[in-house]
């Protein structure tokens, strides 16, 4: 029977089983065999041996608690990422909705968002208002400010900070950039 086939059928040739020594007619002592195949048996009947159904049973009570917390671990993790894809997706909203109410607000000239303090909005005395810098454009010597709203024609110097409007614009501002 050549190596490889004594190998494939589990069957290992042990070197000093050919000579006649008085090792041949023992069994291998796991000690002072060297051979190589005799190592691998050893060794595997010393983990055996040692593994007795106690050992054994505490092993698979260690892997069952392990996996346990494994999943316990899984869902956790899962529950954690849709709480997160909730904030993300709250964030997103609020932030929709705060530029949505800026975008309101645009000054019926130039169509621009009021952005104090260039772009403040000014309330005149018709009620509708304007931006700072489109109050210029709109001004007739004779005649005053022109509402592009309404066409009536405003005194000159009555037009006022619409304040509640500018703290208003500010706390929105203020808020995206927060986000």
């Amino acid at each position: 029977m050549d190596e490889q086939a004594a190998r494939s059928s589990g069957q290992v040739k042990r070197p000093h089983a050919e000579t006649g020594t008085k090792q041949s007619s023992a069994k291998c002592p796991r000690i002072e065999c060297q051979a190589p195949g005799c190592q691998l048996v050893n060794k595997e009947l010393n983990i055996l041996k040692k593994m007795t159904a106690e050992s054994y049973l505490s092993q698979v009570n260690r892997l069952t608690n392990l996996e346990n917390e494994i999943q316990v671990v899984q869902d956790e993790k899962n529950k954690m990422k849709k709480e997160l894809d909730q904030l993300i997706a709250n964030k997103k909203r609020k932030r929709n909705k705060l530029e949505r109410a800026i975008l309101e607000y645009v000054c019926p000239k130039c169509k621009r968002h009021y952005e104090p303090p260039v772009r403040a909005p000014m309330l005149l005395i018709c009620g509708h208002q304007l931006c700072l810098a489109c109050i210029p454009l709109q001004y007739h010597i004779a005649l005053g400010i022109l509402c592009p709203v309404c066409l009536h024609y405003v005194p000159e110097n009555t037009e006022k900070y619409n304040l509640p409007l500018i703290q208003y614009l500010r706390m929105l501002y203020g808020a995206l950039e927060m986000d």
